[in-house]
């Protein structure tokens, strides 16, 4: 978008310009400057160059096969900034020289040839897995795989034993494998993949449109296009609202009609903060007055955590919630952005946001306090959301709340 508002590639010559680009766009992302061209690109920190075009490479097809979609706590600068204090450095560097042009070369001709394809996976397997065992010897080490990964690519290499197809794996500085396979092999490759049920999100690229995207125009234009297929595991209903304001009712109303369980983030603050204050967590669930009392305290407690780990509650929710074998479940209380912002990547989400006058909160308990400008309370005010749920009357009527259930029906679908 830079480089659009400049006019830079009319004023520059190829070499500048690409040169510019690749630097400017690698403050983004280490790996934005492979994205300039079409095809498949080599990036050698100082130029970039296309090694395979995107006919050569038309037989392929690739997915990301995400478990973890949320931002590494270890950043991929970071990661490399440590690996030459690893012995292993040494040996991926050279090996990689060396290896290069026997890639390129293999993966052009993978095409038709069996054992051309065999060389490309065993180079690029062997690399993926030598440089996380580089992170991993690293000082300070950088661990970036995790269980649900490693056992999924145990799983995928006994399918490839057992049916010989051509499909292969990489991984790079996350716990989020990429497969790529020939597309002959597509039709028993994808049912396969789709029918694994640990994976959180499948992101399957339908067309090879690579290069630059100059200006938010062409951004939206490629996005338009929907090239990509985002194929969520599970759905989550997301309730939001104010204090007193039926975020529960509705929760437990939805759960009733959709037969879906419901879950509240609270629900582990709660118990995690009358463990720490030797509090009765069972009272604490049917006492609405001792809540309250503690209510402060408990935000504060909530808050604290959240400094030093920002989705330590979605996380227990998620892992409790998951463990189920429903692939639908309600949120029953998010309050935060990074709530919502956690749920949307991990799922298939709808945000309902509860409406409710102050008049109508007040009717049923609640009091100002300063708690009602803490961001446990705010934070959502301003947030999108996919429906709005007017909280003012318990007599809701069933058609009021058939209109819900069939929009969040049709979303999901959709």
């Amino acid at each position: 978008a830079v480089a659009d508002c400049l006019g830079l590639p009319k004023v520059m010559s190829k070499e500048d310009y690409d040169y510019w680009i690749m630097n400017w766009s690698r403050i983004g992302s280490g790996s934005a400057s492979r994205s300039i061209y079409d095809g498949i690109v080599r990036w050698d920190h100082q130029t970039i160059d296309q090694v395979i075009t995107t006919e050569e490479c038309s037989h392929l097809d690739h997915c990301v096969v995400v478990f973890n979609p949320m931002p590494k706590k270890v950043t991929s600068s970071d990661g490399h900034r440590s690996v030459d204090t690893s012995l292993f450095q040494f040996f991926r560097r050279n090996g990689t020289f060396e290896s290069m042009p026997r890639v390129i070369q293999a993966l052009k001709k993978s095409s038709a040839s069996i054992s051309d394809w065999q060389t490309f996976q065993h180079i690029m397997e062997n690399d993926a897995m030598v440089m996380h065992a580089v992170m991993c010897t690293s000082s300070p080490p950088a661990k970036y795989l995790n269980r649900p990964c490693t056992e999924f690519l145990d799983r995928f290499m006994q399918f490839r034993h057992k049916t010989g197809l051509r499909v292969a794996f990489t991984i790079d500085a996350g716990p989020n494998p990429h497969l790529i396979w020939h597309k002959d092999d597509a039709s028993k490759v994808l049912p396969w993949l789709k029918s694994d049920n640990t994976w959180v999100k499948l992101l399957i690229n339908r067309e090879e449109k690579g290069g630059v995207l100059l200006g938010k125009q062409k951004y939206q234009e490629y996005m338009s296009q929907k090239l990509i297929e985002d194929i969520a595991q599970y759905n989550v209903i997301f309730i939001s609202g104010k204090r007193y304001g039926g975020k529960s009712w509705l929760a437990n109303k939805l759960s009733e009609i959709m037969k879906l369980p419901s879950f509240a983030l609270s629900d582990s603050i709660k118990e995690s903060y009358c463990m720490k204050n030797k509090v009765d967590y069972e009272e604490m669930l049917k006492n609405r007055e001792l809540k309250e009392e503690h209510r402060s305290k408990m935000v504060v407690y909530a808050e604290e955590t959240i400094a030093s780990d920002c989705h330590v509650w979605d996380w227990t929710l998620w892992e409790k919630a998951t463990k189920l074998a429903n692939k639908t479940f309600i949120v029953s209380d998010g309050r935060r952005p990074g709530d919502l912002k956690f749920f949307k990547r991990m799922s298939n989400c709808v945000h309902v946001r509860v409406e409710c006058p102050d008049s109508v909160r007040a009717s049923r308990g609640w009091k100002k306090t300063e708690v009602d400008a803490k961001d446990s309370e705010t934070g959502l005010d301003d947030a999108e959301y996919d429906f709005t749920f007017q909280s003012v009357s318990s007599e809701t009527s069933d058609s009021d709340l058939q209109d819900l259930v069939t929009s969040i029906k049709n979303a999901f679908s959709g």
